[in-house]
């Protein structure tokens, strides 16, 4: 698995590893004033309904002349940035810290929590240089150490190991360096260097770290040890049971497990929980995956449409939903969300596969189709179907496949009565399984049914009847080779 997959799971469960708590040597000693802090407080209001409205709020805040003196204080800068990162109006939190930063360079506080901004912003460089500079201001502070290792991981992992070897030297018995060096090795893909670091860090560290646990379950998931990260998470639920990345980690164990009773369960807590917007491509591909199970079509494809808009570049989402189309008999659709699967996991190959797969779909699609009501959309897909076919058999002269999907896919029109095109298809088809062995007889039966089908139809009971014989030498007891026989006999009377 790459980084950047990764990250991707990462940023999928909300992680933000090894980020150490504040020190006393971060202590703001200030307090904002109630004017100040009343105009904070009402950004953060306004924001949560609208947030342009609150980034103009705030950009008459900053020049506001009230506050002018005040926010010439290193202290109430940090502490408004602070007041919005926790709010998460990120955007607000990093021009304070930069004004807080600019007023003082070598004030801790405001370096580290203009770091924090930054690394929110994902702007890793910045906050490194920010956590660099705070470990020489303060270099007895770990948690500058422990900030610095955790966003270099985006930057340089191998300076994240050397940032870490000075924090052991200068804090040998900290466990909280086995936890920062789990969050580096999982970034570096390093899984079971990942899992020895955090067992360490367990068996040191004597309090309930949960953050810790539920990092530790991830990975598990990341592994593939499913049931062990089940079992962590159910461990540790109970203790934090509105958590997203907890509720969301369980219905994925849940759905690798295949216990779908216990995924349906978890899937129903899970998003009937959050707000939409927190939900992602995975949550709701899983949610067709079980769809899928439960036989809950229209579910299936409004869980995959879901997942295509949020991650319409995964090829799993997009083969998820051409499959869901192709169920409800949409082939065109399903065609074309193949096509896009396609274009993702073979980029820039046209394979055979991909062209009879292709094909499958509108075969499938046609072949549901009983109302006679919709008997001119029968007749396009197969028409675009054989067309498709016609093309593989082009593209892979020497298999029997796309001879024979075209018969198939023609037989669907007129499935009673012999068409010469079909007879034509399975003459090919018998000649390029020439040669092969007894594996292909399923194969070769069915050509040669057809045509004693076909003869019989035309009322050439002697050619019928050797092609009858045909199928007997390789299946004695093939029911409808011995009923066309009988047929015939009784025609001959």
């Amino acid at each position: 698995m790459t980084k950047v997959k990764l990250f991707i799971l990462a940023t999928c469960f909300c992680l933000a590893f090894g980020i150490a708590k504040a020190s006393d040597k971060a202590t703001v000693n200030y307090t904002l004033s109630p004017e100040l802090q009343q105009a904070i407080n009402n950004i953060i209001t306004t924001s949560k309904t609208n947030a342009m409205d609150g980034l103009m709020q705030f950009s008459d805040f900053i020049v506001d002349k009230k506050f002018k003196k005040e926010l010439k204080k290193k202290e109430a800068l940090t502490l408004a940035c602070r007041e919005f990162l926790k709010a998460g109006l990120i955007q607000q939190a990093a021009e304070m810290g930069r004004l807080a930063y600019e007023t003082d360079g070598g004030y801790f506080p405001a370096i580290m929590t203009y770091g924090d901004a930054l690394y929110e912003l994902k702007k890793y460089g910045d906050a490194s240089a920010l956590y660099e500079a705070a470990m020489v201001a303060e270099p007895e502070e770990k948690s500058a150490y422990l900030k610095g290792a955790d966003v270099y991981k985006f930057v340089n992992a191998d300076h994240s190991l050397e940032i870490l070897q000075q924090f052991k030297t200068k804090f040998p018995n900290d466990p909280d360096v086995n936890k920062a060096m789990g969050s580096i090795y999982y970034y570096q893909n390093k899984i079971d260097d990942a899992i020895k670091a955090y067992d360490t860090y367990f068996a040191e560290f004597k309090g309930e770290d949960l953050e810790a646990q539920e990092e530790y379950a991830i990975i598990l998931y990341i592994k593939k040890d499913f049931q062990g990260s089940l079992d962590k998470v159910n461990a540790i639920l109970p203790k934090d049971p509105n958590s997203l990345s907890l509720n969301r980690l369980k219905f994925y164990n849940l759905m690798e497990l295949m216990q779908v009773q216990g995924a349906k369960a978890a899937a129903e807590k899970f998003f009937s929980s959050f707000k939409d917007t927190l939900y992602n491509g995975t949550d709701y591909k899983y949610q067709g995956q079980l769809a899928e199970m439960l036989m809950d079509t229209a579910m299936m494809v409004n869980s995959f449409e879901h997942a295509a808009k949020l991650n319409p570049e995964k090829a799993e989402i997009q083969l998820g939903l051409s499959e869901a189309y192709e169920k409800i008999g949409e082939a065109e659709k399903a065609v074309t969300a193949y096509k896009k699967y396609l274009e993702i996991a073979e980029p820039g190959k046209k394979s055979a596969n991909g062209v009879l797969k292709m094909g499958k779909i509108y075969y499938a699609c046609a072949a549901a189709i009983e109302d006679s009501a919709k008997f001119d959309l029968r007749t396009k897909y197969v028409q675009a179907g054989d067309k498709i076919f016609s093309e593989l058999e082009t593209m892979a002269k020497d298999s029997y496949l796309g001879p024979m999907w075209r018969a198939r896919i023609q037989t669907i029109l007129d499935p009673t009565n012999p068409i010469e095109s079909v007879k034509e298809c399975y003459d090919k088809v018998y000649e390029r399984l020439a040669g092969k062995d007894e594996s292909y007889n399923t194969e070769r039966k069915e050509c040669l049914v057809y045509s004693a089908f076909y003869y019989f139809k035309k009322d050439d009971y002697d050619s019928a009847k050797d092609y009858c014989e045909k199928v007997l030498a390789i299946d004695p007891n093939h029911d409808l080779a011995k009923n066309i026989l009988n047929a015939i006999a009784q025609l001959k009377k």
